[in-house]
């Protein structure tokens, strides 16, 4: 068995054909017993049946359903939707683009209708074994993230997100400049109010509006 990954398709459009026949053809290999291909759809799929997003992946990505007609003909199996590109049109775009999927047969992870859908694995069988593919990125806008359903509260549709803090260490001096800025323009007025009301925790570090500063012996950025 073998498994092939490919990057981001972002395609836009149908592809171009020859005499009827697709101009890309999936690659075949008769010595292979099975051969499974994993593709990142970085794009929503959909006819305008979302509203555009206020914090896009970078622009507004979205495809017609048609051409997931291309897709299947070019042989891929399983999508990963877990991308920064996945909530472009909100809710409505990724309930859409899960409904074609589904529609034209195709498997996918790392999006979903709560964050239980969006972060289980999607198997795909075959004679040789059963593959589990999980889908997950680190590029989202905080609002992309699937929630999880509680008691009468429904989940949230999103993608699966790769939960990660990143802070800035600076020298003793240094991280004097930064606490006298924040002080001086008053950036943090509502960083206090929550902190004073209980809704964030007293922190010694500081704070330029969501870019934490902590103190340390060198410069730099942790992740």
């Amino acid at each position: 068995m073998k498994i092939f990954g490919c990057g981001d398709i972002f395609i836009a459009r149908r592809l171009a054909r020859r005499g009827g026949i697709l101009v890309m053809t999936r690659c075949s290999n008769s010595s292979l017993l099975m051969m499974l291909v994993l593709q990142i759809l970085e794009t929503t799929v959909h006819d305008n049946e979302g509203y555009p997003s206020r914090f896009p992946g970078g622009g507004w990505a979205m495809v017609s359903p048609e051409c997931l007609k291309d897709l299947k003909e070019m042989g891929f199996d399983i999508f990963n939707l877990a991308n920064n590109h996945a909530l472009d049109y909100s809710h409505k775009g990724l309930e859409a683009t899960l409904r074609h999927l589904k529609e034209n047969g195709f498997k996918y992870t790392g999006a979903g209708l709560s964050l239980t859908e969006a972060s289980k694995p999607e198997y795909v069988e075959c004679e040789q074994g059963r593959v589990a593919f999980i889908g997950v990125t680190s590029s989202f806008h905080d609002s992309d993230a699937a929630g999880p359903a509680g008691g009468i509260i429904p989940g949230r549709p999103g993608v699966n997100p790769l939960r990660r803090k990143e802070y800035y260490q600076l020298t003793p001096d240094l991280y004097e400049y930064a606490y006298q800025i924040a002080e001086a323009t008053g950036m943090n007025d509502g960083h206090k109010w929550s902190i004073a009301n209980g809704y964030r925790e007293q922190s010694q570090d500081v704070f330029l509006r969501e870019m934490q500063f902590v103190k340390g012996d060198k410069c730099g950025r942790v992740t």
